[in-house]
């Protein structure tokens, strides 16, 4: 069977999920304009012998772009080297910082501001008296120097506080107090040194206050690509893209009211503002209007006649695509750079100068492209969607990134250790078992008593969960909370419980046991109790029906079900059993069932499986392979996303990012993991997440909350954190090359050819905290919930499996401990790969670290004659990880 790959999965149907923000004023669009126009003027241009010298293009069509754009048809061969310095001076590009009053007096023209002598310093001014002794105290306090006499002290503490007032401080962190990590007088804006303001503060300022305008969007991106920083550049390219597809392609204009107009005021705006300073772009839009009126037109007039902005967006158009295929190839994703090649030279038009750069990369990349696609087809040690996978790297922290987050502080640990490790049900709070230390790798969980074997030392119900739905409808689908079976009568007496609702009801959305998830066509099942008594048996009243209707009453309904032929037709008296009912509705809503709740995510589970596709004219059927698109994350992305507005809109904490909430901060894989590599794909990275986010009713444009970098922050902790509950992949058997769930053979009989290699993960916050160890060298296990322990299916158990001691670190195997063939003996270990794709990372038990010293020993030995110095990383880590 043929294989596809298609340029990128499904896309959300959108319509008025998003309420877009406000116009800019004409003063914010000249703040914006203002603030681009300093970093912009700074990108160095290199000189061409053959132009006489001059590297800038002129023509006024490239006026949105035209210095990034001059730079970029320069040097679109290959991706530049990374300044060795993220903004600063370097030898060939010359970034200046900005002080916070540059930025003021675009900000504030008016120049009304505090003085000294206007400010209150601890309640007092400065025109009073102040002892020394209470200068140096003030001073100390705020961790400045304290030499010197009475002026010289007064003058320095008062200068220090009107500097704090009057730096634009913009994006506030997250609000972490119950962290213990103070955030009172914490920005991402200025990321600068001695609140200096970079060039990435300076285009954030500029989105801020024009979010809809693409050319501030490909100007950041730019930036990031030249720092080094890859997978922040494809997202603000693939921002600018959405926006200029939305602007010039007539299939997308309409899909969304209200973003297109946006869009155009916004280029106009900014046209408008170039043209001051460059006549030439007036003359180009008056050979395109015919008008002589557009650089003043009438108020109502703002938003019509000005058709002429469409010959500036070519150039724009291109050099996004140039930036997000440089970048691709950067961080070497293979598959995803020969897609957005052919696709931008299908799509771009122009004079050959432009073009050209296009096809001579395509030219000069095919080759070598191609060899390296067959390496990854022939490493049988990954997942067949791994191979196609690039991979980020950083060295260093995003510019947005906090430097106060420390996981192994007394205070955060406090926290794990009270609110996640002790804090379970079934915990005795007055003798609590376990401790979270800091370990000689990250944190561990240790033994603060003596333990017995077979102890019960924790359970864990998910954070965040990742059910798939498969191609077709099963005869029995699972709880989107517990993962209990839900049988196809039961699903049906879910969805007609629903359409008996009145449409009230039904738009307030606030029953107890059944929600707006059944409504779309890719249906979400909560049970109505977890016992399975009542999940058959409606709560409601029987509807009243006509004779003709009466082989389809809920009493016959359940006979069918249960097997019972005593029970009559009459119906439960109004309430009976609702008082007591539990539904796993409830808690989902107090959880992560929030915004996402009644929208259709089919498109999303399509985008995560091989789908079987056909079409008018097709002789055979060919395989969709969206799994090779990175999208495995996705739901459980959904959901943290959802949390994180639930927390938002709850107001606690204010102001949380999604890496920050309660069930993400206690994760590794965020600032604490640089030098680590992590997988990339276009879509699963970027299309994905943003189209989840703008599904979710969030303006991805305008709330930089849901920026690139809190994205990827987020799939990091989450593919290192995240455990698979699929039964057929637990214990040790040859799990890479495992066939595919099947789908229902009544439907599809290729079985092994669709479905998804990976249908289920979930995110246990409290049981990432464990640490893991081989065989003997462990001394707990973990499996899936039991009968004798309550029977919730997706809740992990954490056993002693012999004594343990006070002090001791709590190990638990890697393997899942259940009735599994594929379960290792005692004696056996597992293979590192399976290590890696069971809990993201290698082992670090005594036995592990010192096979893999050894082996690392031995690698370097072997590449010592040619001065290979990459010899002591081993073959799968380097696939997907580095340990």
């Amino acid at each position: 069977m043929a294989t596809v790959s298609a340029p990128w999965p499904p896309k959300p149907d959108l319509f008025d999920e998003v309420q877009w923000s406000s116009y800019p004023t004409l003063e914010q669009y000249k703040q914006a304009f203002q603030l681009w126009k300093l970093p912009n003027a700074e990108i160095d241009i290199p000189e061409l012998p053959e132009a006489g010298g001059g590297g800038l293009d002129m023509d006024p069509r490239h006026s949105l772009v035209r210095r990034l754009y001059s730079r970029l048809k320069r040097n679109s061969v290959e991706p530049e080297a990374p300044l060795a310095d993220a903004q600063r001076k370097h030898a060939t590009n010359r970034y200046s910082s900005w002080s916070a009053g540059d930025v003021n007096r675009i900000i504030n023209p008016s120049g009304v501001g505090p003085t000294k002598e206007t400010i209150l310093v601890d309640n007092r001014t400065y025109k009073p008296y102040w002892k020394q002794a209470d200068l140096k105290a003030a001073l100390r306090s705020r961790g400045l120097d304290t030499t010197g006499v009475v002026s010289v002290l007064k003058d320095r503490l008062f200068d220090y506080e009107l500097q704090e007032l009057i730096v634009p401080y913009s994006l506030p962190r997250s609000n972490l107090g119950h962290w213990g990590i103070d955030r009172a007088k914490d920005f991402i804006i200025p990321s600068g040194t001695n609140s200096a303001f970079d060039p990435f503060d300076l285009y954030t300022l500029a989105l801020q206050r024009s979010p809809y305008n693409p050319t501030y969007w490909v100007s950041r991106g730019f930036l990031f690509y030249q720092i080094g920083f890859y997978d922040l550049a494809l997202g603000d390219a693939y921002r600018a893209w959405y926006l200029v597809e939305h602007l010039v392609n007539s299939a997308f204009r309409n899909k969304q009211p209200g973003l297109y107009p946006r869009i155009w005021d916004s280029i106009v705006e900014h046209l408008k503002l170039a043209a001051e300073e460059e006549p030439d772009i007036r003359e180009c839009m008056r050979k395109q209007n015919g008008m002589d009126s557009w650089i003043n037109p009438a108020p109502q007039q703002r938003l019509i006649d000005l058709s002429g902005i469409d010959t500036f967006i070519p150039s724009l158009r291109r050099a996004l695509h140039h930036i997000i295929s440089l970048s691709l190839i950067a961080l070497e994703a293979w598959e995803d750079y020969s897609q957005m090649d052919e696709y931008a030279t299908q799509r771009l038009r122009g004079i050959h100068e432009d073009v050209h750069p296009f096809t001579l990369r395509m030219e000069n990349m095919r080759d070598f492209v191609k060899s390296k696609q067959n390496e990854e087809a022939s490493n049988f040690t990954m997942w067949a969607h791994e191979r196609s996978m690039g991979n980020s790297h950083h060295t260093q922290m995003y510019p947005q990134s906090a430097r106060n987050v420390d996981r192994a502080a007394e205070n955060f640990r406090q926290v794990l250790t009270n609110s996640y490790i002790n804090g379970w049900p079934g915990a005795d709070p007055e003798q609590p078992l376990l401790e979270v230390r800091q370990g000689e790798v990250g944190l561990a969980v240790h033994a603060q008593q003596d333990i017995d074997k077979g102890a019960v030392l924790y359970t864990d119900e998910p954070s965040a969960r990742g059910n798939m739905r498969r191609q077709h409808r099963m005869p029995n689908l699972s709880c989107e909370n517990c993962k209990k079976i839900i049988s196809r009568r039961a699903q049906e007496v879910l969805e007609e419980d629903w359409e008996d609702l009145p449409d009230l009801s039904k738009q307030a959305n606030q029953e107890p046991d059944i929600c707006a998830c059944l409504k779309p066509e890719q249906k979400m099942y909560f049970c109505r109790d977890p016992s399975g008594a009542n999940d058959e048996r409606s709560s409601r009243r029987k509807r009243r029906r006509s004779p003709s209707e009466g082989r389809h009453t809920r009493s016959r309904k359940r006979r069918a079900m249960t097997g019972d032929s005593s029970s009559n037709d009459s119906s439960p008296e109004e309430g009976e059993g609702d008082a007591l009912r539990r539904t796993c509705l409830e808690p989902a809503r107090n959880v992560f069932h929030y915004r996402a709740c009644g929208k259709d995510w089919e498109w999303l589970h399509h985008g995560m499986q091989n789908l079987l596709s056909s079409g008018e004219g097709v002789r055979y059927k060919k395989e969709v392979n969206h799994e090779r698109h990175g999208t495995i994350l996705s739901l459980l992305l959904r959901d943290v996303f959802d949390m994180t507005l639930m927390a938002r809109d709850k107001g606690e904490p204010s102001g949380v990012l999604a890496h920050e909430i309660d069930a993400m901060i206690p994760l590794c894989g965020g600032e604490d993991m640089l030098g680590q590599r992590f997988p990339f794909r276009w879509a699963g990275n970027i299309v994905v997440p943003f189209d989840i986010v703008l599904a979710l009713g969030v303006d991805i444009f305008a709330d930089l909350d849901f920026d690139t970098w809190v994205i990827q922050l987020v799939l990091r902790k989450l593919l290192l954190n995240v455990v698979p509950w699929d039964k057929y992949r637990r214990g040790i058997e040859a799990r890479i090359n495992y066939p595919r769930v099947p789908v229902d053979p009544e439907y599809e009989p290729e079985e092994e050819t669709c479905g998804a290699k990976l249908e289920t993960f979930y995110l246990h916050t409290g049981y990432a905290l464990f640490n893991h160890a081989c065989g003997k060298e462990a001394n707990a296990k973990w499996f899936w919930d039991k009968a004798q322990y309550g029977g919730i299916n997706n809740r992990i158990i954490v056993q002693a499996t012999r004594p343990i001691a006070k002090d001791e670190e709590i190990r638990v195997k890697y393997y899942y401990e259940g009735p599994h063939p594929g379960n290792e003996p005692e004696n056996e270990f597992p293979h590192e790969p399976d290590m890696l794709r069971s809990f993201g990372r290698g082992c670090d038990c005594a036995r592990c670290t010192r096979e893999r010293e050894a082996a690392a020993n031995q690698n370097q030995e072997h590449h010592s004659d040619d001065g290979d110095d990459n010899g002591n990383r081993d073959e799968h880590g380097d696939s997907l990880y580095d340990d």
